[in-house]
């Protein structure tokens, strides 16, 4: 496997920091900030100069406690950093499995659905191949965990149970998510703004709640504002907030004069074939159908938000667009899951019309063999 540039510079972040000979920084005659900036033996400083150089990377902190830990365990080589990434896509797509298998204490369905999730996303080819990708991998993981967290909290919150140990055990499980891989802090916060939205309930509620949501969000972004500050007088450095969000949300890179419809066209066509390139013409577009199905049989809203969430994001941000190639991977296991739905509601309804009960299994593997083919 040969990292990527994003991998290359977060393995040497990593390294940095355990072949750092002293934990305080001491360059003689110099007082700690200045020793901080140019002592590069210093664990503090191998921790906090990519952060400073690139202030972005603080939305990547979580993800360097995973592989700090892991190295701990293991060691910090490029080698034990790919086994890291292809522990947390798995563990991804175990959580999701599991989720589903805890609902089917309730209802069986989701024993097959979580059967079915399970074998498409190893089956998939390109969330396989994105398994080494270490930052966002833990991104996709925490992402996934948060999902499940939001689904119940706005469940929650529907109910009129929601109580403030709900809301802290919540936020702290976003604040994970946002602090995992930045991607996520787009992502989660359009979804969680989708789903209070659609709670049914009246408006004052909504907006009561909308307050409640982006007041606890502003919060969790005090670190994020911290490091902003601190690096103002290091502003034009090549990964800050602000040349970053302006690269964002630049039309072809910059490389052309801003014109809004053509952005906006370009990123929703740039969007919808590289999904259906990598995912499926066929499945992509019908993986939406059965996150439709998902919500209206069975009252799981989240994984369609995001889906939403996602379209959003790219018709909105061309950053995403011009990095799809990684951020379509937040967005491989919901697909997976509207997939699960519709190959689960076909075997229900071929049963219902044949008259001798077939075997589920022999059933699932002939679609899937099917699918793969198309």
């Amino acid at each position: 496997v040969t990292p990527t540039q994003d991998q290359t510079s977060y393995i040497y972040w990593l390294q940095s920091m355990f072949t750092s000979e002293n934990f305080f920084p001491d360059v003689p005659g110099k007082n700690l900030i200045q020793s901080l900036q140019i002592d590069n033996k210093s664990f503090l400083h191998n921790l906090l100069k990519p952060i400073y150089s690139s202030t972005i990377n603080i939305f990547t902190i979580i993800s360097l406690v995973y592989f700090s830990i892991g190295s701990l365990i293991l060691d910090a080589s490029v080698k034990s950093q790919i086994i890291l990434s292809i522990l947390s896509n798995n563990i991804s797509i175990l959580i999701i499995s599991l989720y589903f298998a805890k609902l089917g204490k309730k209802n069986k369905d989701f024993i097959a659905l979580s059967i079915l999730t399970f074998i498409i996303l190893q089956l998939n080819s390109y969330f396989y191949g994105f398994s080494t990708h270490g930052t966002h991998n833990v991104g996709i993981l925490f992402l996934i965990i948060n999902l499940i967290f939001l689904e119940n909290y706005l469940k929650k919150i529907s109910s009129d149970k929601i109580s403030l140990k709900n809301r802290f055990l919540y936020f702290f499980i976003q604040g994970l998510a946002f602090y995992s891989m930045y991607a996520n802090v787009f992502l989660i916060t359009c979804c969680s703004l989708i789903g209070i939205l659609f709670l049914k309930k009246n408006l004052k509620f909504k907006f009561k709640e909308l307050i409640i949501y982006f007041s606890s969000s502003i919060i969790l972004f005090i670190p994020a504002i911290l490091v902003l500050i601190i690096s103002l007088g290091n502003i034009e450095n090549d990964q800050g907030f602000i040349l970053w969000g302006k690269w964002a949300f630049s039309y072809a890179e910059g490389a052309s004069p801003f014109d809004l419809a053509s952005y906006l066209k370009v990123n929703i066509i740039k969007w919808y074939v590289f999904n259906t390139e990598n995912f499926g013409f066929f499945l992509f577009p019908i993986s939406l159908l059965g996150l439709i199905v998902l919500k209206k049989k069975y009252n799981i809203n989240i994984f369609l938000y995001l889906f939403i969430s996602h379209f959003i994001i790219s018709f909105l941000m061309a950053g995403f667009t011009y990095a799809q190639s990684r951020t379509l991977a937040y967005l491989m296991p919901v697909c997976s899951v509207g997939i699960s739905v519709l190959i689960y509601f076909s075997y229900k309804y071929f049963i219902s019309i044949k008259k001798n009960y077939f075997n589920f299994f022999q059933f699932i593997s002939y679609l899937i063999i099917f699918f793969i083919i198309i």
